[in-house]
């Protein structure tokens, strides 16, 4: 990484401004050969942007020059803010790629710079890429709460608080006879390792929270056929995705449509009719229906039945189910759950408010938790199980195997917050990233 890159750091569309960065070594040298001028330090001056052989003048803009190492990539940078349009970003692209010792950028490899040279752990790194594809507003906030890197401040203090509950263990069992030690620690030990046991395991949690964050809050929409859940999709998504008819059946497959809502993503799943059929593809559908149930997070169960049973999925599933009386338009007849028309749009506001309160809810849940990633998770299982273990023996009266627990999950910590990572994690991180970042 000797070598001096360039790249447009804004994106490739007409705008009034366009940042152009220079990174490396040569930085200082390009500025100063296509501004004709020696610049001062992190200081915008506006200048004439000279090709570097003809002296042709290309644009007049800014030019801005942070010094090794307080830097984005802790290398010498040189940012050049020209005006937006294709034809004046092309000119200056053209000549920076002809100038001697300059190179166009790799993807992300400005970040990736900023890692080698410590600026940036990986969590913060990643962090930084989920900003980056952010569609929501969860989305932005789970990636600045990671871009933080509130991980590696939440593990420091979880090892200094096992490093102190060893210290405590050990300190009683080699030296019990003095005054100073405390000879009842049963309930201090029990105490603390269980407060640490579960930030550990919220953290855990919400790194599965997280998945839904990205992939959409799953409500299912399931009943007996012909009871209006393709209707019911389409009012909810405001176009028709499914086709409907007065015929059972006529859903087979899942169909699947995503939703803003409330900043949030929501992916609703239309499903086949819940009934007994010898049909092998409407059987396929069905079975279809009972996996994709076992992912959802929120089940309406739709019905014009008052003695409809709670379908067999739910059994494998952790998902809350909510009563929906469709067709109010038809049957008016009362019985619990929210009644609603997918045809008049009677109910289907207060129906959105229930979906949107409880994809608020779960998101909402452990967001104090610093976030650890899909990469990290059989570490943090791992930590887990040492600390559970260390608290079955700390009850028990167990204190040097307590000790050993806790020993091994310093260990995992250690390792979980390591800012390390295979080349082969690396280039699939930084493979997120623009060419200017």
């Amino acid at each position: 990484m000797n070598d001096t890159i360039f790249a447009l750091s804004t994106g490739d569309v007409k705008a009034a401004v366009a940042i152009i960065r220079v990174s490396g070594p040569e930085a200082r040298n390009i500025a100063a050969t296509f501004c004709n001028k020696t610049l001062s330090p992190r200081r915008a001056e506006l200048v004439s942007i000279l090709h570097h052989e003809t002296s042709e003048v290309l644009d007049i803009g800014l030019v801005v020059w942070f010094p090794a190492p307080h830097s984005y990539t802790g290398e010498d940078i040189v940012e050049f803010q020209s005006h937006g349009g294709s034809a004046v970003v092309d000119a200056i692209l053209s000549a920076l790629a002809s100038a001697p010792g300059l190179r166009l950028a790799d993807q992300g490899e400005f970040t990736r710079r900023a890692f080698h040279n410590g600026k940036m752990d990986l969590d913060s790194i990643e962090g930084l890429a989920d900003l980056l594809d952010a569609d929501t507003q969860f989305q932005r906030r789970e990636a600045l709460h990671r871009l933080q890197g509130k991980l590696g401040s939440a593990a420091d203090m979880w090892r200094q608080e096992l490093l102190g509950v060893r210290a405590l263990i050990e300190a009683s069992l080699d030296f019990s006879s003095e005054a100073d030690v405390p000879l009842d620690i049963y309930n201090e030990v029990v105490q603390r390792i269980e407060i640490v046991t579960a930030k550990v395991a919220a953290a855990i949690d919400r790194s599965r929270r997280q998945e839904v964050i990205s992939g959409g809050f799953v409500v299912l929409i399931a009943g007996p056929p012909n009871a209006g859940k393709s209707t019911l999709l389409n009012c909810l998504v405001q176009k028709d995705v499914a086709i409907t008819s007065e015929f059972a059946g006529t859903t087979r497959d899942l169909i699947e449509v995503v939703l803003q809502l409330g900043g949030m993503r929501i992916v609703l799943v239309d499903t086949a009719g819940i009934r007994d059929t010898e049909d092998p593809v409407e059987k396929m559908g069905l079975e279809k229906s009972f996996r994709r149930a076992r992912e959802a997070n929120l089940i309406l169960l739709l019905s014009n039945d008052e003695n409809v049973i709670e379908p067999d999925f739910r059994i494998d599933s952790e998902a809350k189910l909510v009563r929906v009386r469709g067709k109010k338009d038809i049957y008016p007849t009362q019985y619990p759950g929210l009644a609603i028309s997918a045809v008049t749009g009677e109910g289907i506001d207060e129906l959105l408010e229930i979906i949107r309160t409880e994809a608020e809810v779960f998101f909402n849940r452990n967001e104090s938790a610093p976030v650890i990633r899909q990469r990290q998770s059989y570490v943090a299982s791992e930590l887990l199980s040492h600390l559970q273990s260390a608290n079955s023996n700390a009850t028990s009266g167990a204190f040097e195997l307590c000790a050993e627990d806790l020993a091994l999950g310093t260990r995992c910590l250690s390792a979980l917050v390591e800012n390390t990572g295979t080349e082969d994690v690396l280039d699939e991180v930084f493979y997120r990233f623009c060419l200017g970042k």
